[in-house]
């Protein structure tokens, strides 16, 4: 372990074993506090009586000439001894990403973004550490290079002509499956809808011989037009990614073919078309289901086409004789009884149903003094009328072992930067 990534082990295991302020000295500067990487997120501080909290470090990587060092923490945060087992909360843990100073044995300039699903939840979320598996890399291929080169396809809308020497067909984007084309008109629907965006690449961190870097990331942009249902204020949004890569040149993410132990069931996917939809209903047919995929206009019946032929892809390129079925079904979802019909009509032709994901949904933002009824018609409409009577209007078609999935936004906890504005 190098000097650097050694001193901020040091550091966590201080932290962790509640040392005496002395003992801490080394690490902070006067005026700043050491147990930063403690702390909780904002609302959440009252965990802090009743629980201990405590990091784990499950990657880092530093440069020991900038004294940059980022690192993938685990943390835990469980009851302590002393309180009731009726009042102290379960133990939860949440990843946080950090980008920091070291300088000597001083770690400052402290910078902290937190996973906090399992937070919001208030559940137990248990974060698998990440492989990394290092591979030699071929005579001549520099990381640093490669990562820049990338980074500049994306921010400059050149990945038509580009984007094909990063990735492979299919790769994993924001923890979801999807081919090279929707992850592109993702990053260019982001582009459509903002003006003048503006990426910048604040801190890089590359470990040439492990094939390993971390990016801090900063965007900028002023919404110009709706994006997924949200209205455009015109003000300008900044907003902090940290970025974590592996063995970038060869380990890019191939979906496949999982075990098969939903062959022969059936699921519905609404919202299927693209997205989160896409993703579940990729990752259900890749274990054998037969897909029901929903979306709400005829346009966008052609995206369910091109799910169908990406998993016929997969099962081509596997060992698996059986090919799950995919349907497509236009389902408007502010017309809840022509939305039921058709999706009842689809699960007749297989007389049962195992699976439900209600994953569509409508999104209206407006600002306060500009909400009408109509904004209040279609939320009610869409994301309560249509769920609960689709559920009504399958129970016949339901079995004791069927599994109801309903899909929220954390949106109401956790605004988007552009629902801020």
């Amino acid at each position: 372990m190098a000097a650097i990534e050694s001193i901020f082990q040091e550091y966590a295991e201080r932290l962790n074993r509640r040392l005496p302020g002395e003992n801490m000295a080394k690490f902070s500067s006067p005026g700043h506090s050491s147990s930063q990487l403690l702390n909780l997120p904002a609302g959440f501080e009252h965990l802090e009586v009743s629980s201990d909290v405590n990091i784990t470090i499950l990657h880092q990587i530093g440069d020991a000439f900038t004294g940059d060092l980022a690192a993938i923490l685990l943390v835990r945060i469980s009851p302590k001894s002393v309180f009731p087992a009726s009042t102290a909360t379960a133990v939860i843990e949440f990843r946080r990403h950090v980008f920091c100073q070291v300088q000597g044995t001083t770690i400052s300039n402290i910078m902290i973004i937190d996973d906090v699903d399992a937070l919001r939840n208030s559940e137990s979320q248990a974060v698998r550490p990440p492989s990394w598996s290092a591979k030699a890399s071929p005579p001549g291929f520099c990381l640093t290079e490669a990562y820049r080169a990338y980074f500049n396809c994306v921010s400059t809308r050149t990945m038509e002509e580009n984007l094909s020497k990063f990735t492979h067909d299919h790769i994993t984007f924001n923890e979801h499956s999807v081919t090279r084309e929707q992850y592109r008109g993702a990053m260019e629907e982001c582009h459509d809808v903002m003006a003048d965006c503006k990426n910048t690449l604040e801190k890089l961190i590359v470990d040439e011989e492990k094939q390993q870097l971390a990016a801090r990331v900063v965007f900028e942009w002023t919404p110009v037009k709706a994006w997924n249902g949200i209205e455009p204020t015109g003000k300008r949004v900044k907003f902090t990614e940290h970025v974590f890569v592996c063995n970038m040149e060869h380990d890019r993410a191939n979906v496949k073919v999982s075990e098969q132990d939903l062959v022969g069931k059936v699921a519905i996917v609404t919202g299927a078309s693209r997205g989160i939809g896409r993703g579940i209903a990729v990752h259900l047919a890749s274990r054998g289901a037969n897909i029901i995929g929903t979306c709400s206009v005829l346009s966008s019946l052609g995206k369910i086409d091109d799910l169908r032929a990406e998993i016929d892809s997969l099962y081509r390129n596997s060992n698996k004789s059986s090919v799950p079925l995919i349907k497509g079904v236009v389902a408007p979802l502010l017309e809840p009884r022509e939305y039921c019909s058709a999706i009842v009509n689809a699960v007749k032709e297989y007389g049962s149903l195992n699976i439900l994901v209600q994953n569509a949904a409508v999104v209206e933002v407006a600002p306060v003094g500009t909400i009408t009824q109509d904004h209040i018609d279609r939320l009610l409409t869409a994301n309560i009328e249509a769920p609960v009577f689709l559920v009504q209007a399958l129970l016949p078609y339901f079995r004791p072992e069927s599994r109801i999935i309903n899909i929220s936004s954390e949106g109401g906890r956790d605004p988007s930067p552009v629902a801020r504005t």
